[in-house]
């Protein structure tokens, strides 16, 4: 499901064809952002704030997430609670945006972990309650605080209008009148 860091040129450039974007081709590189750049393309980036995550990831198809230690995470689709990831293997995978929250929160989340589960057992609560309160806390901990970077594929400024046309949908939806 990770992209390795060595394939993100690669990884850039299989989602742009899956999103129908017109592209050049280039010499590979490891920074994602700047192969997106050379092949003509913008990659927006997008900061990812603890408490926001979930509402930046639905608008992110096409993009990329970096998870620390993972590699990438390739965005091919969203859905209302469902995120399409392209994989290296070029085969599309579907998680939970939650699941996907939680993989991009858990590096700034580990710091937290242990006090605040020794604070929720303090509390005394078990179960199924125990991680939702654990999660509880640490997304309010995190609230406001960077805690990954992602970048959103797009057409630039001034590129081919049809082709961002069809890329909205618009055609199918106009009816030319003569």
């Amino acid at each position: 499901m990770f992209w390795p860091e060595t394939q993100s040129g690669d990884m850039v450039t299989h989602l742009a064809h899956h999103a129908r974007m017109p592209t050049e081709p280039v010499a590979s590189s490891i920074d994602p952002a700047a192969y997106a750049q050379a092949m003509g393309l913008e990659a927006e980036p997008v900061r990812l704030t603890g408490g926001e995550v979930e509402a930046a990831v639905r608008t992110l198809a096409p993009g990329f997430v970096r998870i620390a230690g993972r590699g990438y995470l390739a965005v091919a689709a969203v859905s209302s609670s469902r995120l399409k990831i392209l994989t290296p293997e070029l085969r599309l995978e579907s998680i939970s945006i939650n699941e996907a929250a939680k993989l991009i929160r858990s590096e700034a989340a580990a710091i937290h972990q242990s006090k605040v589960e020794q604070l929720v057992d303090r509390c005394g609560i078990t179960g199924a309650k125990r991680q939702r309160a654990i999660d509880s806390v640490i997304d309010e901990r995190l609230r406001g605080k960077t805690v990954g970077l992602a970048w959103q594929l797009r057409q630039p400024p001034g590129s081919d209008f049809v082709h961002q046309l069809r890329e909205a949908g618009i055609p199918d939806r106009t009816t030319y009148c003569g």
